[in-house]
């Protein structure tokens, strides 16, 4: 197949010789004529190719044929890739990141970048699901492989991105677990006390992710202002960078209930003495992992054992409850409005009774 394309006020053509890219510049500046000759000479190779002429070149036509591209090693590629990524990514997401390429890389050792197929991301996503690895998982090795060569594409060390012709994973369709306000009230008696309560309350009134918490400085909140606020917010502190999930900063509304757990937790560590709102047993910043295993361990005696992501659920399927908009939902937990629905526009089929009269 011949292209045409136009660079400054000339028309080019391009197209594939024996798998080198081959442009020729056309003199002709008017595109009526410019498409005629690609016409011939989309003609011409066609002939070719069939064994029935040579290959005149298109008349008036500067040939140019661009060198086969040079092989690009797979070491030299990833830690191009990494060192974007350090500039691109946040760290966490570069070591999930770094973790799947390696575990697909081993799959195809001694291969040049150029010479992996669609096939051998294909073989490796379908041993997976032979191991019984879920859709979701799936869907997120594939997207991680996605990425890479999409970048890969950019900078010019492959020609396509051989992981798009890949179908996504369809991921099956399940409502969120939240607990009910009776299981609501129950934990947070069951935690009364505990040094990880309000941030467990937090999770559920505010709908904060784990690692938002972690970052939470006293700065952050305000509670001298009707109604308090949280700043889920970019912040640099003592050389240490952190930026929302979304790269987007909101305020989240304090709730009655969380207002009274947030001061008698202002009241109990004196501010001044503390950067961070929900400090570690260490005096320092929760480390996400750690903050984890902490609440995991608290809740344990929980039935069921919830975890940081159906406390945040609880938040926007108790506000789904109520009838607040999706639109509100996605602002006030830093999600998309297509997130929002996905998770929460199933919750109140009840409560839409009156809405399909007509």
């Amino acid at each position: 197949m011949v292209t045409l394309f136009r660079r400054g006020k000339c028309w080019w053509i391009q197209f594939r010789n024996e798998g080198r890219r081959v442009r020729e510049s056309l003199k002709p500046e008017n595109r009526k004529v410019a498409e005629e000759l690609r016409l011939r000479r989309e003609v011409e190779l066609g002939q070719q190719r069939l064994g029935l002429v040579g290959v005149p070149a298109v008349a008036g036509a500067a040939v140019a044929v661009e060198p086969a591209k040079p092989v690009v090693d797979v070491a030299a590629a990833r830690a191009e890739y990494e060192e974007w990524s350090t500039a691109h990514k946040r760290p966490k997401t570069i070591l999930n990141d770094k973790a799947r390429l390696e575990s697909f890389f081993a799959t195809v050792p001694g291969k040049a970048l150029g010479e992996i197929t669609t096939a051998d991301v294909e073989r490796l996503l379908t041993s997976a699901a032979l191991k019984g690895r879920q859709p979701a998982t799936l869907l997120r090795h594939r997207e991680i492989l996605h990425g890479f060569w999409r970048w890969a594409e950019r900078q010019g060390h492959v020609d396509k991105n051989i992981v798009s012709a890949i179908p996504r994973p369809r991921l099956p369709e399940r409502d969120p677990r939240f607990l009910s306000l009776d299981q609501v009230a129950e934990l947070l008696k069951a935690v009364e006390g505990n040094l990880i309560a309000p941030v467990i309350a937090t999770a559920v009134f505010a709908g904060l992710r784990r690692e938002e918490l972690c970052w939470l400085t006293w700065d952050d909140l305000e509670l001298d202002r009707v109604p308090g606020i949280l700043r889920v917010r970019a912040k640099t502190v003592k050389s240490e960078s952190w930026q929302p999930k979304t790269q987007r900063d909101r305020k989240v509304p304090v709730s009655g209930r969380l207002l009274g757990i947030l001061e008698a937790h202002r009241d109990a560590k004196k501010r001044a003495k503390s950067t961070w709102l929900f400090e570690s047993p260490d005096g320092c910043r929760w480390d996400p992992e750690n903050l984890g295993r902490s609440v995991r361990e608290v809740l344990r005696p929980a039935k069921p054992l919830w975890n940081f992501l159906d406390l945040r659920h609880t938040f926007g399927s108790q506000l789904a409850r109520k009838g607040v908009s999706l639109l509100k939902i996605a602002k006030l937990m830093g999600n998309s409005p297509a997130i929002a629905s996905l998770h929460y526009i199933n919750l109140v089929p009840e409560d839409m009774a009156t809405e399909v009269e007509f």
